[in-house]
């Protein structure tokens, strides 16, 4: 998907929601995190304090630049955007433990982007939930 021209990429990433809403929640987060690990790393780009600054779910895939943040923005819009959760299920949690940062996608009691490829139900150690993110409000905490 990753080379394909901007259009393409749309269509391809409405038809990998598609073709797997039929999963179960698990499964669906776990394909997700899976297929967002393939993305082309970039050097950093998103600000984690400027959240308000972050690309919209199609912007995201037209730009196709992958840092960190964006590759679990990019977790947290296909799962978002598709029929498996409910929207106000899933949160973007930033969790901080001196310069150490994860960008996790909480989904029902699942949380991806934990490490990658993988699914977990809990936050292992002290780390501190910095924000949540929700394109549509931002609640900081």
């Amino acid at each position: 998907m990753w080379t394909l021209p901007v259009n393409d990429r749309l269509s391809y990433w409405r038809e990998f929601r598609t073709k797997n809403s039929n999963k179960s929640k698990h499964d669906f987060l776990e394909t997700t995190s899976i297929f967002w690990q393939t993305a082309p790393i970039s050097t950093q780009f998103l600000a984690v304090d400027l959240p308000h600054t972050w690309p919209s779910p199609w912007q995201l895939i037209a730009d196709n630049y992958y840092d960190n943040i964006a590759i679990a923005l990019g977790i947290y819009y296909t799962v978002t955007l598709s029929t498996v959760f409910d929207s106000d299920d899933v949160s973007l949690d930033v969790y901080r433990k001196n310069s150490e940062e994860y960008y996790t996608v909480r989904a029902d009691n699942l949380i991806a982007n934990w490490e990658l490829g993988t699914l977990t139900t809990a936050v292992e150690g002290s780390y501190q939930k910095v924000f949540q993110y929700d394109f549509r409000e931002l609640t900081y905490k």
